[in-house]
């Protein structure tokens, strides 16, 4: 490409060589038309000769041909000029296609060819990440899952760093469950993400997916029959007891269930299940943390 460009510059400076002549050309021309001009005059009078007169007029007809080959060479030297801008843009091209360029700002952190490697093509040659991103997968268990929306807030704790909180939010949610493990794969964006990043590292994420002001809650444990929706708990009620079928909705990180319907005014639920529960027994409500 270097030399490409030097026979460019060359170009440039015979065309301001080929113009710098066409003008000489032309004022020799007009010196010589304006001699041959008086010389005829002359010959009119028998001042000179006309050996004289017709010695100018070839000057002049010289001086023309000159001005012709002048024009020509500027032509030629435009051609030429031409010639060296399509030759600089086709190595230009050429160089464009033996450089990598990434697309985007990134990172380079694996090299998979070394110098003079023969690269076949769609072999890699460099693993780049984004410079400029931070992203986390979460395996989410199916029954989970159902109140994962995108943007929702994301708390994560890496297993390098355990002391720190960072933060992020769900950026996309897969739209195909593992088979297998029966889980969904949600994609994290952070927003404060460390100074130095490690790919591959677990991480811990807890995504909000609700803010309950208000909840009866019931460990999990204490559910009968618990089918992600509805399951079978016992309740106190006028000092007896009893078994409610109950619906349920959100679940807490520590095991808890919300119960949204199905249970009586007044009523307790027994949160630890005892041995000898049976319907219509005597029960006594304790308070938690009371003997």
């Amino acid at each position: 490409m270097a030399k490409a460009r030097a026979a460019l510059i060359s170009a440039e400076a015979s065309i301001t060589r080929a113009d710098a002549n066409l003008e000489k050309a032309r004022a020799i021309l007009a010196q010589k038309q304006e001699a041959n001009r008086r010389k005829q005059a002359l010959v009119g009078g028998n001042v000179i000769s006309e050996e004289a007169a017709e010695e100018a007029q070839r000057e002049e007809d010289v001086a023309k041909a000159d001005v012709s080959v002048a024009m020509s060479d500027i032509d030629i030297a435009r051609a030429v000029l031409t010639d060296a801008r399509a030759q600089l843009e086709l190595e230009e091209t050429m160089l464009r296609h033996r450089t990598l360029f990434a697309p985007y700002d990134a990172i380079v952190i694996e090299r998979h060819e070394e110098l003079g490697t023969v690269v076949r093509s769609g072999d890699p040659i460099f693993t780049l990440i984004a410079a400029d991103g931070y992203w986390g997968l979460a395996y989410v268990d199916e029954a989970r899952a159902g109140f994962i929306q995108e943007g929702q807030k994301v708390d994560a704790r890496l297993r390098s760093r355990p002391q720190d909180a960072f933060t992020g939010t769900v950026a996309r949610i897969g739209l195909e469950s593992d088979r297998v493990t029966e889980e969904r794969r949600v994609f994290i964006k952070g927003d404060r993400p460390p100074q130095r990043i490690y790919l591959g590292e677990q991480v811990e994420f807890w995504i909000t997916v609700a803010q309950l002001d208000q909840a009866l809650l019931v460990p999990e444990a204490a559910v009968q029959g618990y089918d992600g929706l509805q399951g079978n708990v016992w309740t106190v009620e006028s000092g007896r007891l009893h078994l409610r079928s109950v619906r349920f909705r959100h679940r807490t990180e520590d095991a808890r269930l919300e119960i949204v319907g199905d249970l009586p005014e007044g009523a307790y639920v027994v949160t630890r299940l005892e041995s000898g529960l049976r319907e219509g027994r005597s029960a006594r409500v304790v308070e938690a943390g009371t003997k």
